[in-house]
């Protein structure tokens, strides 16, 4: 991210070290495996209903079932929508981190939680702005939004964030609008992000001995990918500057790459894992946040 301090870097193609990085995941005590879901772990799709392949539902429901691996799905849409999705156990990171879910806990980050209704009004502007427009889709996702634009020109998709850069200038006190692939992501004007809802996912248990693999392939993913120092981070997708260390062409690449997670493992891992706040520490500072709350029986 321009200006943040740290250098964007070209990544390397993940073959020429995957048994360096095998090796490490063998030795790891703790493991937590941070997917990105639309682009890396499901299709990019003309819509962005998109579900997950059968085969990756299969593999990921084999690797939860390891007891020193975790997973986080972390997504740009909505909570709930996220949990029809996802049929294994996993950390749910909703709404560019504004929403997180486990089985021990939830959280709504507090100052997103007080913009719905600005949310609300962008969104209600912005479909004003497109209704002619069939090809343009406002999606609500109540603590964001996102105006998508998929197989359109590129003379039109500048239109689109250019138009979309214009209807939300008298929310930009509350709101701030980004482009990323093929969309215009609309958030509450905060510094919270993937990454630090990652962070804070894992400083609810303490354990600073978990490794952490990444994936993503847009623009928002490196938050995660600078999130924790140390981490394996593997860009989807065309290779491009990023805080990924690491590139592969295509989720077919990252299915392969987690089918040798699988094979690397000992029988004696393959247990039920616990979820959650049972996940790792980390050196990261992330502050406490009032909506952090058990769930009942936990």
């Amino acid at each position: 991210m321009p200006g943040d301090g740290i250098q964007l870097v070209r990544q390397k193609p993940l073959v020429d070290s995957l048994e360096t990085i095998l090796a490490r995941i063998r030795s790891a005590r703790r493991i937590l495996l941070a997917l990105d879901y639309e682009g890396t772990v499901a299709p990019f799709a003309p819509t962005p209903q998109s579900g997950i392949p059968p085969e990756v539902i299969e593999l990921l429901s084999a690797i939860s079932a390891i007891e020193r691996v975790s997973i986080a799905i972390v997504s740009g849409g909505s909570l709930p929508d996220l949990k029809r999705r996802i049929a294994f156990p996993a950390a749910l990171i909703a709404n560019h981190g504004l929403e997180i879910e486990t089985r021990e806990f939830s959280f709504v980050h507090p100052a997103a939680e007080g913009m719905r209704r600005e949310v609300d009004q962008a969104c209600w502007d912005l479909r004003q702005a497109f209704e002619s427009i069939g090809s343009v889709a406002v999606e609500n996702q109540s603590l964001t939004a996102s105006v998508h634009y998929r197989d359109v020109s590129d003379e039109l998709g500048n239109w689109v964030r250019q138009t979309a850069s214009m209807v939300l200038q008298p929310y930009r006190d509350a709101l701030c609008c980004k482009p990323v692939l093929a969309a215009v992501q609309v958030r509450p004007r905060t510094v919270w992000n993937k990454g630090t809802a990652l962070r804070h996912l894992l400083r609810s248990a303490g354990d600073a001995g978990t490794l952490v693999v990444c994936a993503g392939d847009d623009r928002t993913d490196s938050d995660l990918f600078r999130a924790v120092p140390f981490a394996v981070c593997l860009k989807v997708g065309d290779p491009q500057a990023t805080h990924a260390g690491y590139d592969m062409q295509t989720p077919i690449a990252l299915l392969k790459f987690l089918r040798h997670i699988l094979g690397g493992m000992d029988v004696r891992d393959r247990q039920r894992p616990r979820l959650g706040p049972d996940l790792a520490g980390s050196s990261g500072s992330v502050p406490a946040l009032p909506l952090l709350t058990k769930r009942s029986g936990a």
